[in-house]
């Protein structure tokens, strides 16, 4: 008898562990752990900006970057003015080289009427700031990149121990996911409450006829002055009760203090971007790369030096690819303080005539 329920235990024992195993897969290689995603996940910001992607296969037009992309390139207005076809923006906040290249892959895979890319290159994307940026872009990448996906990470990291650490985390998708399951076992029940939203979120219909998403914040930077006069008006503002200078305040103080930091390029930038541009290349008929503007009157942010060499470092990475072109910005978008709600991102006046200028340059080199 105690023999019989040993083997009636072990064979229950062996279901679970098949249905475990399946969850498991389904999970995290079927995709079905992105309606598990948080609010706050970079991740979900990933899966809604591919949704919005497969919603317009028309487009045959990308614009790639971080914040300065995804903030600044409105694509409606574009979209009235270009002679090329449609674009849609496909920038999100806070990116990095490795991101962008993803980014490409996956919309080749996606979409194959897409010919042209836009490359907007924000300047913090230069800075040496070790593999922190590789790190932010697989936690934006994690519910894609798999085992066949580890070949880039060695490309786009700075070290060896890097690798070591790392490379798991390709290798065994989980191991991305470590935050996200700790908070699932603490908080299951707020995770479950969001799989309705998400499934709602990530399948909700797209009319490829209405308008894209645009960023609409018109404020600038013209009375907002050195650092110092910064914390002062922010003061001031909380005095008064004035609700709406404050966040205008609060928003460019945490933009400037978290940039305030000396500025040097990273030894391997050259490479990682030279693989970004060189798979671009690879992969559509045209390419085209811009370094954003930025404000010339910031300069204790960023120095003239240090955007120079930026530029100067773009160009010389584009400069052997002869289907890539380098669009050099309007001086009059960079040293205006009305085109500017911070200190790196254009506001609504200054993305529009960015994205004007870029539909009119495209225009003309067809």
């Amino acid at each position: 008898m105690k023999h019989d329920i040993n083997k009636h235990y072990s064979s229950w024992q062996w279901v679970i562990f098949f249905i475990a195993g399946l969850l498991f897969v389904l999970f995290f290689y079927a995709g079905f752990y992105k309606y598990l995603l948080a609010a706050d996940s970079t991740s979900l910001t990933l899966e809604n900006t591919l949704h919005v992607a497969k919603a317009h296969q028309e487009a045959n037009i990308i614009v790639l970057g971080d914040s300065t992309a995804a903030e600044e390139f409105r694509p409606n207005v574009f979209n009235q003015i270009t002679t090329r076809g449609k674009a849609i923006n496909l920038g999100m906040p806070g990116t990095w080289f490795y991101s962008h290249y993803w980014m490409q892959e996956l919309i080749k895979q996606e979409n194959r009427k897409v010919d042209t890319v836009i490359l907007i290159l924000g300047p913090d994307e230069f800075t040496n700031t070790g593999n922190n940026r590789l790190i932010g872009d697989l936690q934006y990448h994690k519910t894609r990149i798999s085992i066949f996906d580890a070949r880039a990470l060695f490309d786009f990291s700075d070290s060896d121990d890097f690798l070591k650490t790392n490379l798991l985390s390709v290798l065994f998708k989980p191991v991305l996911f470590k935050s996200d399951l700790n908070d699932l076992v603490l908080n299951p029940i707020n995770r479950l409450i969001q799989v309705p939203r998400n499934l709602v979120w990530l399948n909700r219909r797209i009319d490829p006829n209405d308008l894209l998403w645009e960023d609409t914040r018109d404020f600038d930077v013209c009375n907002i002055g050195p650092l110092s006069d910064l914390e002062v008006n922010l003061a001031n503002s909380l005095a008064s009760n004035d609700a709406t200078a404050s966040a205008i305040y609060k928003m460019n103080l945490s933009a400037y203090q978290g940039r305030t930091k000396e500025k040097i390029i990273n030894g391997d930038i050259q490479k990682n971007l030279t693989f970004l541009i060189k798979e671009m290349a690879n992969n559509y008929k045209y390419v085209y790369v811009l370094n954003a503007p930025i404000y010339a009157r910031f300069e204790e942010v960023y120095p003239t030096a240090y955007l120079n060499s930026i530029s100067d470092l773009t160009k010389k990475v584009i400069e052997p690819f002869d289907d890539v072109q380098y669009i050099p910005v309007d001086p009059a978008i960079s040293t205006d303080c009305t085109n500017f709600m911070d200190v790196v991102h254009l506001n609504l006046r200054g993305g529009t005539k960015l994205t004007e200028y870029l539909a009119n340059y495209l225009n003309k080199s067809e």
